[in-house]
C-alpha cells in the first residue's frame, strides 16, 4: 500500500517572500556545474566561486556537454511554471541566492525530511560550526579503538582544555628526550597499531605517568584531553545539529525549534572532501597509482572500465584522459551501541581509477560526510551537505602533486551502491516492502498474504526497466503532486549528481548473495518442513560431517562452522557456503532436481564474479537465473520471492554497466563500517570522539610524517610499517614465506623437468611457503596445519587452466656464488597433476558450474614457474570423490 504523505505545504522563499528563481534552482541541483550560458541557467554565484581559488574555467567542450546534461537531469524535473509547492517532495534548493539573506522558509510542521530537500547548506546566518585549527589535511578513516566497554565513561573531564602551552612542541618534562607531542603521536601509534580499547588507553596513560619525574611533567592522563588534542591538530571540521523527528536544524546547545516531541540532536559532520584529495595527492607514491586511462576490449568486462556507464562518460569526453578521475559512494549504518538506538552513517568514496587492491584501503578513502543519532539520516540532507563541493570537483581543481608540478583534475561521481533501505533512502524511494520499490524495475510485486509489511514479487518474464529519464520524470510528478508515482517519492539530489543515477547504482552483491544463501539453505534445513519434497532437515548430521571435514585455504579467514549454526554465520561465510562448499556438500543429498536448481543458482553468481567476464558469461548467467528465479515458485513456495531473489534478474545488466560483481561489493567497505563500532567510548562528546577518530585513523601517517627526525618518529614508523611478511624477501612477486634450505643435489626427477623446461640452475633452495596477491601457498611437506590445507593450487599451462597438488618450492640461481647472495634467482614449482572427471550441470543444457569439478589426483609431476599460479582451492573430499573448488576471482579479501 502506498504511503501516506503529509499535505502541509512549505514553501521555497526568498527573503521578499517572492518565488525563487528557477534559474539558480536547477542551476544548482545540476550534477555537473554548468555555464551561464548554457540553458538560460545562472552562473554559479561569485560568493562560492572566490572561496576556491584553484579552480579554472570551464571548457567549451564541458559546458556543451553540461548543458546537455542538466536538460537531460533537470529541466524534465521542474518547468518555470511549476510552483515550489511541497518542500517535503523537492530537490536542493539553491545554495546561494544573490539577492536572499535567507533562502528557505520553512512553515511546514514536523515534517518528515525523507521527503525533503536539504535546507541551505551556506546562509549568513549559518547555525553550524567550523574548527580550522591547521592547515594540513589528516586523511580520514575510521579509528581502530577496540573498546570492550564502550558504554563506560572511562574519563569525567568535562572542562575545555588550554593547549597553548604546547605550542613550540616542549619536553615532556625538563631535559626529557621526548615532546609531548612525539608522546602522544607514538601513544596514538601503539593503540591503532595493536587496536587496543579505550578502557586499555587510559590505564596506559595513567601507568605512564607514574614512571615520569613528578616536577615540570607536562603529561595528561585524561583520555578526554588525549582525545582533544587530537580533534585540535586536525582539519576544519564542520558541525550541524538536527532534530531527529522533524530534522530542523539548531545551534549547538540548543533544541529543536518546534519543540517536537521525543525530539534528540542528530549531528552531521562535515569534513571537506577537497583537503583530503590534495592531502592524496602529495602523498609520495598515490597519483603514480592512477589508472587515468585503461584499455577496453568490447565484450571483456575486467573492471568498472569496462562497464557501459564509465564508456558512456569516456565517449563524452569526460574520462579516459589524464585529466579526470572517477568516484563511487557508499553508505550505510552501524549501530554504536547494544542498549540504545544512536547509530552512525559514514558516506564513502572511493577512486575508481585506483587499483583494486588500492581502492579500498584505509588511507585512499575518503569520507566526506558522517551523520549520528538516534534516528536514519535522509539521503537529501546527506547528498546536499557533499553537492557543493563535488560541483567543485567536477569544474576541475589545481592539486599539487607529489615530485612534480601541479595538474588540474576534474574529479565526478559516477557510480555507488549500498544495502537495499540505504540505496533507497539515497533515491528517495519506496523500501523493499513496499509497492514498485525495485530500484531497476517497475514491477509493483504483491503484499504477501497474512504478512504484514512483507512484500513479494512472483517471475515475471519481461519487465518493464527504469530509465533515468523515467526515473526524473516521476520524481517531478512526486514532486508536485506530493504522492508517490511508481515508487519514487520525490526528488533525489543523488540525481543531480550521478549523470545516470538508475544505471550507476549498482545491486550489493554481499547483501544479495547472502541473503539468497541464508534463505535457500534455511528453507532446505528447516525442521518444520521436513514433509516437503526438497527438505533435507534430517540429513543434518550427515551434511555437517561432510562440511566441517574441509579443510579451507589460508586465504578465507574463517573455516567452515555448522549448519546448526547458520544464524550466527557473516555474510562472508554465506557467501563461501554458496559458491565454494555446498554443491559437494548437497551432492547425492539433495534431491536432483532441486540440486539441478541450486547449481543454476551458483553457476550464475562464478560467472557474473569472475576476474573477467565475457558476454557470453553474461547471457548464459541471465538464463540460468530467469530459470532460477521462475522455478523458485513451483519448486519451493512463491511467498520466498522478496526482494533479494527478484534482483537476481537485474544482476546480469549490472555486470554489463558498472564490470563484474566484485567491482561495487560492499565487503571491503563494511568492514570500515565494523570498525565505526569501536569509535566512541562513552555517550559524551559522540560527535566530535567520532569526528577526532575517523580523521585520526587515516590520518596518522602524515601526523608521523611531519614529526622531526628522532628516536619516537622511528618508533611510530616501525609500528606503522608492521606487518606479517614485510621483512620477508620477494622473487618473482612471490614473498617467501618460512625458512628455506639449501638442495645439495636435486632429485633425478626434478632435474628431468628442469632440462625439459630449458632450465639451468647452479643451486637451489627448497621453500616451504610463498604468498602471492591474497592467496598462500603451501608445500605438502610444510603443510601441518590440522584447520587450513593451501596445498592445492589452479595454474595457467600455455593457454588452459590445470590444477595440482603443490610438492615443494624451488629458488633456482644461475650464479655461483658460494655464500647467500642477491642475484637475479627465480622460484619454481613441483605439483602433482590432476585431471578433471566431472562437473555439475545446471538446469540449462551444456551449462554446467564452471568452478567446481570432480578431479582424480595423480602422481604425475610437473614443473613450472610460480608467476603461473592463480589461486588457491579448495579440496573437498566426499566418499572417495575429491572435489575442487576454484577461487571466485583473486580480487576480493576477507
Amino acid at each position: 500500500m502506498d504511503e501516506d504523505v503529509g499535505s502541509e505545504h512549505s514553501l521555497l522563499t526568498t527573503n521578499d517572500f517572492s518565488p525563487i528563481d528557477i534559474g539558480s534552482f536547477v542551476h544548482d541541483c545540476a550534477p555537473y556545474p554548468v555555464d551561464s550560458s548554457s540553458s538560460g541557467l545562472i552562473r554559479l554565484s561569485d560568493g562560492f566561486m572566490s572561496d576556491v581559488s584553484d579552480v579554472s574555467d570551464v571548457s567549451d567542450e564541458t559546458k556543451v556537454y553540461q548543458a546537455a546534461l542538466v536538460r537531460e537531469n533537470t529541466d524534465s524535473l521542474i518547468s518555470n511554471e511549476t510552483s515550489v509547492s511541497k518542500y517535503e517532495h523537492q530537490a536542493a534548493p539553491s545554495l546561494i541566492s544573490e539577492n536572499s539573506d535567507s533562502l528557505i522558509s520553512n512553515e511546514t510542521s514536523g515534517s518528515k525530511y525523507e521527503h525533503q530537500a536539504a535546507p541551505s547548506l551556506i546562509s549568513e546566518n549559518s547555525v553550524s560550526e567550523n574548527f580550522h585549527t591547521s592547515e594540513e589535511r589528516f586523511p580520514v578513516i575510521s579509528c581502530l579503538l577496540n573498546d570492550q566497554d564502550k558504554e563506560i565513561e572511562v574519563d569525567d573531564d568535562q572542562a575545555p582544555f588550554d593547549f597553548s602551552f604546547l605550542q613550540d612542541d616542549v619536553p615532556l618534562y625538563q631535559d626529557a628526550p621526548i615532546t609531548f607531542h612525539e608522546s602522544l603521536v607514538s601513544i596514538l601509534t601503539l593503540v591503532l597499531t595493536f587496536k587496543l580499547s579505550g578502557v586499555c588507553l587510559q590505564s596506559i596513560l595513567q601507568l605512564i605517568q607514574l614512571h615520569l619525574p613528578k616536577c615540570n611533567n607536562k603529561f595528561k592522563t585524561s583520555l578526554h584531553f588525549f582525545k582533544e588534542y587530537f580533534f585540535n591538530l586536525q582539519s576544519p571540521k564542520e558541525f550541524e545539529y538536527y532534530c531527529s523527528v522533524c530534522f530542523s536544524q539548531f545551534s549547538s546547545g540548543s533544541s529543536c525549534p518546534k519543540n517536537c516531541p521525543q525530539s534528540s540532536t542528530c549531528y552531521l559532520i562535515k569534513i571537506p572532501v577537497l583537503d583530503q584529495l590534495k592531502t592524496l595527492f602529495r602523498r609520495e607514491g598515490f597519483f603514480g597509482k592512477l589508472n587515468f586511462v585503461n584499455t577496453h576490449i568490447p565484450g571483456q568486462f575486467k573492471d568498472i572500465y569496462d562497464g557501459e556507464v564509465y564508456q558512456d562518460h569516456v565517449k563524452k569526453g569526460f574520462l579516459g584522459n589524464q585529466s579526470s578521475l572517477s568516484l563511487q559512494w557508499y553508505t550505510d549504518g552501524v549501530a554504536l551501541y547494544n542498549s540504545t538506538n544512536f547509530s552512525v552513517w559514514l558516506t564513502y568514496l572511493t577512486i575508481n581509477e585506483l587499483p583494486y587492491n588500492q581502492r579500498f584501503k584505509k588511507e585512499n578513502v575518503l569520507v566526506p560526510v558522517i551523520w549520528c543519532g538516534s534516528t536514519k539520516p535522509p539521503g537529501n540532507l546527506i547528498m546536499n551537505s557533499m553537492h557543493p563541493e563535488l560541483k567543485v570537483l567536477s569544474l576541475g581543481v589545481n592539486y599539487d602533486i607529489h615530485g612534480t608540478d601541479s595538474k588540474k583534475i576534474k574529479i565526478f561521481v559516477v557510480n555507488g551502491t549500498a544495502d537495499l533501505p540505504a540505496k533507497a533512502m539515497m533515491l528517495n524511494m519506496k523500501e523493499s516492502n513496499g509497492a514498485e520499490s525495485c530500484q531497476k524495475c517497475e514491477q509493483p510485486g504483491e503484499p504477501r498474504v497474512n504478512f504484514s509489511g512483507v512484500r513479494i514479487f512472483p517471475y515475471q518474464p519481461v519487465m518493464t526497466l527504469r530509465t533515468n529519464e523515467n526515473y526524473l520524470k516521476y520524481s517531478k510528478e512526486a514532486h508536485s503532486t506530493g504522492k508517490p508515482v511508481v515508487g519514487v517519492k520525490g526528488i533525489s539530489t543523488l540525481s543531480m549528481i550521478v549523470m545516470d543515477v538508475i544505471r550507476g547504482t549498482a545491486i550489493d552483491p554481499m547483501h544479495l548473495i547472502g541473503g539468497v544463501a541464508k534463505k535457500l539453505t534455511s528453507l532446505l534445513l528447516c525442521t518444520k518442513l521436513e514433509s516437503k519434497k526438497w527438505s533435507i532437515a534430517s540429513h543434518l548430521d550427515t551434511l555437517d560431517k561432510r562440511l566441517l571435514s574441509i579443510k579451507s585455504p589460508a586465504h578465507i579467514m574463517r573455516g567452515p562452522r555448522s549448519l546448526r549454526e547458520i544464524a550466527y554465520w557473516k555474510m562472508s561465510e554465506h557467501q563461501h557456503w554458496l559458491v565454494e562448499f555446498a554443491v559437494p556438500v548437497l551432492y547425492q543429498i539433495l534431491p536432483r532436481r532441486y540440486f539441478l536448481h541450486f547449481c543454476s543458482l551458483v553457476a550464475a553468481i562464478q560467472l557474473l564474479s569472475s576476474d573477467v567476464v565475457s558476454e557470453e558469461d553474461i547471457q548464459n548467467a541471465e538464463k540460468l537465473l530467469h530459470v532460477f528465479v521462475s522455478q523458485m515458485a513451483d519448486f519451493y513456495n512463491v511467498n520466498v520471492l522478496t526482494m533479494n531473489f527478484h534482483v537476481l534478474l537485474h544482476i546480469p545488466q549490472v555486470v554489463r554497466d558498472l564490470g563484474p560483481m566484485w567491482v561495487y561489493t560492499c565487503f571491503p567497505l563494511e568492514d570500515l563500517n565494523g570498525i565505526v563500532l569501536n569509535l566512541v567510548h562513552g555517550t559524551r562528546w559522540a560527535d566530535r570522539q567520532i569526528a577526532t577518530s575517523v580523521q585520526t585513523c587515516l590520518g596518522l601517517p602524515n601526523i608521523v610524517k611531519q614529526m622531526k627526525d628522532s628516536e619516537p618518529k622511528n618508533f611510530c614508523i616501525h609500528l606503522m610499517n608492521r606487518r606479517k611478511f614485510s621483512n620477508n624477501a620477494v622473487v618473482d612477486n612471490s614473498v617467501i614465506i618460512g625458512d628455506k634450505s639449501i638442495v645439495s643435489t636435486i632429485p633425478h626427477d626434478v632435474q628431468t623437468l628442469l632440462d625439459e623446461n630449458n632450465i639451468r640452475l647452479s643451486k637451489a633452495y627448497e621453500l616451504k611457503s610463498v604468498k602471492q596477491g591474497k592467496f598462500i601457498y603451501v608445500s605438502q611437506k610444510a603443510n601441518l596445519s590440522k584447520c587450513k590445507d593451501s596445498t592445492v593450487a589452479v595454474y595457467r599451462d600455455e593457454n588452459t587452466l590445470n590444477v595440482g597438488v603443490i610438492q615443494t618450492f624451488y629458488q633456482g640461481y644461475t650464479c655461483y656464488c658460494s655464500n647467500a647472495c642477491t642475484c637475479e634467482s627465480h622460484i619454481y614449482v613441483l605439483v602433482n597433476t590432476a585431471f578433471k572427471k566431472e562437473s555439475f550441470p545446471t538446469l540449462i543444457p551444456g551449462i554446467v558450474v564452471p568452478n567446481i569439478h570432480e578431479y582424480a589426483l595423480t602422481n604425475e609431476a610437473k614443473l613450472f614457474p610460480c608467476t603461473s599460479l592463480l589461486g588457491s582451492c579448495v579440496l573437498i573430499n566426499i566418499n572417495k570423490k575429491n572435489f575442487i573448488s576454484m577461487p571466485l576471482n583473486s580480487k576480493e579479501r576477507e
